[in-house]
């Protein structure tokens, strides 16, 4: 009691204190009634002068809609006799802003040892606050961030052993945050069996040449599954050169890793497809690019590898046009479909060698947009030369009956 109480002998002396001291002051009676206040408190309270406050109480003031908080706390400080010290509340402004004060108040004594009311004394921590509520806001969206992309991170001491995850690091594995104590070993234990030294030999590369490591490993779960993941740590030295600290990233993987693989089975899926079809397939960009092609395509058209491996589009276009009988109806068309990318054609291709193809062309879509364009082509030489055959054996019969029918 004597530690938090104040005995007023001298206006003078307090008035001294009040004003040397950088923070807020004031001084209440029994009955909520202002009795004086420095000339931080003043100013804060809207007023010109300290003077100004006398007889005023909390309901008189910009902060009115605190003024309920602020006599309970006078009240229960005057029934106890007890100090409330360092705590947090809100204060209106006289601009109507609302501010957050750390204050402290105790009972205040005459001379015969009766409490007269209370003595107050606050500083402003707004900027505190504030700083402390972006504080938060970060922490819970970088939370949310490693939530979303399951990234947990983790801050390791390797002189001492500690050790630190954030809640995501917990979740992987199948722990809830704070349940167990986290330790390389602990980590080390939740690693694949058959991915173990891969990790611990990328660690311990990277606590000796500070080199960042990158890798994929399998992990195991508390719930006895395994999945897949991203472990990624950098070492921060100190000015001796020894690792103090290493920080890294352990991201759950497995949903990616197992579209990767159904994507690996589907795009394997195509290209079987794609060779053992006996038509020769190119497809290409929206700005003619060769996107892919089966070998049936390279065998059609004889490329050779000079001018696959070149990657020069030009080159592997003006190889094709020396083999046609009309590249300019090939070029042609090839403009047609290009400006009118929704169109499909079909026609006829004649070689200078004799050989016949049919060509199919049809727009290539991703999510209904066009994307490019897929190229068909069938060799029909031999049905082409069966029916000019038997066109000219049906002349050749016409020929002769009109020939009998005019020399009986």
């Amino acid at each position: 009691m004597k530690e938090t109480s104040v005995l007023i002998t001298s206006d003078d002396l307090l008035h001294n204190i009040a004003e040397g001291i950088p923070v807020r002051i004031f001084w209440k009676d029994c009955e909520g009634r202002y009795l004086g206040c420095n000339t931080l408190f003043a100013k804060d309270a809207g007023l010109s002068y300290a003077e100004d406050i006398i007889g005023k109480t909390d309901f008189d003031l910009g902060w009115k809609n605190q003024a309920d908080l602020y006599r309970s706390d006078d009240a229960l400080i005057i029934q106890s006799k007890e100090a409330k010290l360092s705590f947090e509340e809100p204060q209106t402004t006289p601009q109507g802003h609302t501010i957050w004060l750390r204050t402290s108040k105790v009972p205040l004594y005459d001379a015969s040892n009766k409490v007269i009311g209370i003595l107050g004394m606050y500083e402003d921590i707004s900027a505190q606050k504030n700083t402390e509520k972006k504080l938060t806001e970060s922490e819970e969206r970088l939370q949310q961030a490693q939530t979303i992309g399951n990234v947990g991170v983790w801050d390791w001491n390797p002189s001492t052993g500690d050790l630190v995850w954030t809640e995501e690091t917990f979740n992987i594995f199948g722990y809830k945050k704070g349940e167990i104590k986290p330790s390389y070993e602990l980590f080390l234990k939740h690693v694949h069996p058959d991915d173990q030294d891969i990790l611990n030999n990328a660690v311990g590369a990277a606590l000796h040449s500070g080199a960042k490591y990158d890798i994929d490993c399998r992990f195991s779960r508390t719930d006895g599954s395994f999945g897949v993941a991203n472990a990624q740590g950098q070492v921060s030295y100190d000015k001796a050169g020894q690792p103090i600290r290493m920080l890294g990233t352990f991201q759950d993987i497995t949903e990616r890793k197992q579209i990767e693989t159904k994507l690996l089975k589907s795009l394997s899926l195509l290209r079987a497809t794609l060779e053992a079809t006996a038509d020769g397939i190119l497809v290409v960009d929206h700005a003619g690019k060769w996107e892919t092609y089966n070998q049936q395509f390279i065998q059609m058209w004889n490329i050779p590898d000079s001018i696959l491996t070149s990657g020069d589009d030009k080159q592997a276009l003006d190889y094709v046009l020396d083999q046609l009988s009309d590249p300019k109806a090939f070029i042609d068309k090839v403009i047609e479909l290009y400006e009118n990318p929704q169109k499909i054609s079909f026609d006829i291709l004649h070689f200078k060698d004799g050989r016949v193809f049919e060509r199919y062309s049809k727009e290539q879509r991703l999510d209904e947009q066009i994307i490019g364009r897929v190229w068909s082509f069938r060799d029909i030489t031999d049905k082409h030369q069966a029916e000019e055959k038997l066109l000219h054996s049906q002349k050749m019969q016409s020929i002769g009956t009109l020939g009998r029918w005019c020399c009986p």
